[in-house]
C-alpha cells in the first residue's frame, strides 16, 4: 500500500513538473555568431545569446557599426541596424537604397557565413533598386521578405535597418 502511494506521489509530481515546463519547443537551433572570424575590416565584434535570441555586435574599421539581431523559434528573423557614419539628412532614397547594397556588400567581404546571400541580396537590390520602397515588406521568395528603414539620425551619422523574416503561410 505504501509503495503505491509513494508512486502515486512520484508520478503526480512529475506530472506536474511537466506541466510547469513552459519553454517552448523550438524546431530551430539557437543563432550563432556571423562574423566569428577575424577580418583586417573588423575592428571588435561581440556576441551574446540569451535563449533563442542573440545579439551580435561588429564595429568596422571604416567607423560603421553593426548591430545585427537574430531572433525565432518557428520562424527565423535577422534585423541588422547599421550606424554610418555619414550626413544622411537630404539624401534621397536612391542613395540610401546604394548604402544598403554598400552595406551588403560589407558583411559579405568580412563574414564567411553571410558571403554568399549578402552578395545575392546585394545583387537583387541593384538590380531593383529604383523600385525600393523603404517601410515595406519586399518578398525575396516565396514566404521570406526583406524591410529597408532609414534613420538620417543627425549631421554625424544615419541608421539603416535591413530586417529579413518568414511569414508563416496564410
Amino acid at each position: 500500500m505504501k509503495k503505491t502511494i509513494y508512486y502515486s506521489l512520484i508520478f503526480c509530481m512529475l506530472l506536474l513538473f511537466n506541466a510547469c515546463d513552459t519553454k517552448p519547443k523550438c524546431k530551430l537551433s539557437p543563432p550563432e555568431p556571423m562574423f566569428g572570424q577575424a577580418t583586417a575590416e573588423i575592428e571588435k565584434q561581440t556576441f551574446e545569446l540569451t535563449g533563442m535570441k542573440s545579439v551580435e555586435t561588429v564595429w568596422f574599421v571604416n567607423k560603421t557599426k553593426l548591430e545585427l539581431i537574430q531572433d525565432g523559434c518557428e520562424l527565423v528573423s535577422q534585423d541588422f541596424q547599421f550606424e554610418i557614419p555619414e550626413n544622411f539628412k537630404d539624401k534621397d532614397n536612391e542613395y540610401w537604397a546604394l548604402t544598403a547594397i554598400e552595406c551588403f556588400k560589407l558583411m559579405g567581404k568580412n563574414s564567411l557565413m553571410l558571403r554568399e546571400t549578402a552578395n545575392v541580396f546585394a545583387e537583387t537590390l541593384l538590380a531593383g533598386k529604383d523600385m525600393i520602397e523603404f517601410g515595406e515588406d519586399m518578398e525575396m521568395a516565396p514566404n521570406f521578405f526583406m524591410k529597408l528603414n532609414k534613420i538620417a539620425a543627425n549631421k554625424d551619422y544615419g541608421i539603416l535597418t535591413i530586417s529579413l523574416f518568414n511569414k508563416a503561410n496564410n
